[in-house]
């Protein structure tokens, strides 16, 4: 979302840049009694052994983490196609 300049038609916003929203939705998220991480990286997931039961998140730095809900947001990356690039040669009509 960070690199995303360009958002229209999202709910009650008819503008905005990815930067302003993230910015936006951390203020409003640190209102509220919610313990957010940055840049961890989870080495395994392990669904609870029983509905309503707590999974288990393993982190690669060792820590474990359980809850009831657990919220993935695994980020995004820009992706080529993997198509030539094909350069106009015309030259003037």
């Amino acid at each position: 979302m960070l690199d995303t300049m360009s958002i229209e038609n999202l709910i009650s916003v008819p503008y905005t840049e990815g930067p302003k929203l993230a910015s936006a939705l951390e203020a409003h998220v640190s209102e509220y009694d919610v313990d957010v991480m940055h840049n961890q990286r989870v080495s395994k997931l392990v669904g609870a052994s029983q509905p309503g039961g707590l999974a288990t998140v393993e982190l690669a730095s060792g820590a474990t983490l359980q809850a009831r809900t657990v919220i993935l947001a695994t980020g995004a990356r820009w992706r080529g196609l993997g198509l030539p690039v094909r350069r106009s040669t015309a030259t003037g009509v």
